[in-house]
């Protein structure tokens, strides 16, 4: 980059030679007072085009304002409309402040194969969406994953950014990186291409994904991985992004232990538990009554209550269910012990 601070000395002791003022000098470039004392003091760079009015005014070349003959030349070549080949790309990075959009793109144009991972980054807030696109889609191709180009997400369109991450078969880690940046369609087409590419990959990966996932997408996601993986555990950190109705939905429509019903209880609708619970209970009538200790914290009390009812007329002893006393209506124990 430029010394913008060097460079505004460089130019108020060329003023000063001619002895001019800064208003005489905004005159005579036609701007106002403001900008060339913001480039005195270091706060902007003049244009490119005002450069070789500078130089020939001062009498001096562009490459001695700008303090760099290298870059200087570079300017000077862009300034005349003339577009150099084998510009490397942190030249240019270096000069593209002062450049004009077309300026700039015409330079990248006729340099596009120099422009490598490194160089990108520092290109990139200049670039044109397409030709950012273009170049990101090839360095990633080339390297054979999405880590080379984490930096350049934040200037990327989200749908570029789609493509190129449904485009290749790249790690959930790398999808998880780019999320941030990316439109929440994308990265649902992302994850179900990555689970149906990778049927055995563990499903603790879609954690770094869910917070940027929409909660139906996620919830139909959740409910395959589940139902392939048979069992709830494999979704258990998923549960604080999911909709309280997809959870109750996957969780009624597979065969899974009261152990892992409770854990997934704390995000539930209590209706929906109480339908699990007494789901299990049917399909399990030697189970513990035990097991509903675990559920019982977080069930309506008269769920609860109908819930132990069913189970004590198949033949529970009163005495199972000890653990969940405290849970139940205050005058459910009277009632079934009047009954009895």
């Amino acid at each position: 980059m430029f010394d913008m601070q060097k460079i505004g000395k460089k130019l108020s002791s060329l003023r000063k030679e001619k002895g001019m003022t800064q208003m005489e000098l905004a005159d005579k470039m036609e701007i106002s007072f403001q900008a060339v004392s913001n480039w005195e003091r270091g706060k902007t760079m003049p244009d490119i085009s005002k450069l070789p009015e500078l130089a020939a005014l001062f009498g001096v070349s562009i490459e001695e304002i700008l303090g760099d003959d290298k870059k200087g030349k570079l300017v000077e070549a862009l300034a005349g409309g003339n577009t150099p080949e084998n510009v490397q790309a942190e030249d240019l990075a270096d000069v593209a402040p002062i450049l004009p959009q077309e300026t700039f793109n015409e330079a990248l144009e006729r340099n596009k194969d120099a422009v490598d991972e490194d160089a990108l980054l520092s290109l990139a807030p200049y670039m044109d969406e397409g030709d950012l696109k273009e170049i990101a889609e090839k360095i990633a191709g080339q390297k054979g994953k999405l880590s080379c180009i984490e930096a350049l997400a934040p200037f990327m369109d989200e749908r570029d950014l789609g493509e190129l991450v449904k485009g290749g078969e790249y790690s959930i880690k790398e999808i998880a990186s780019l999320a941030p940046f990316m439109d929440e369609g994308d990265i649902a087409d992302a994850a179900r291409l990555y689970f149906q590419k990778n049927p055995d990959a563990p499903a603790k990966g879609l954690e770094a994904l869910a917070p940027f996932m929409d909660e139906d997408d996620l919830g139909e996601i959740a409910e395959k991985v589940a139902e392939q993986k048979g069992k709830l555990s494999c979704i258990e950190t998923l549960a604080p992004y999911l909709d309280e109705r997809d959870l109750g939905k996957i969780v009624k429509s597979g065969e899974y232990s009261i152990e892992e019903l409770a854990a997934l209880a704390p995000f539930m609708d209590e209706g929906d538990i109480a339908d699990a619970a007494r789901l299990y209970f049917q399909k399990n009538p030697d189970a513990p009554a035990k097991g509903l200790t675990a559920l019982a914290p977080f069930m309506d009390e008269d769920d609860l209550a109908d819930v132990v009812a069913e189970m004590l007329k198949r033949g529970k002893p009163l005495n199972d269910f000890s653990d969940v006393f405290s849970f139940l209506p205050s005058n459910f124990l009277k009632k079934i012990v009047y009954q009895k």
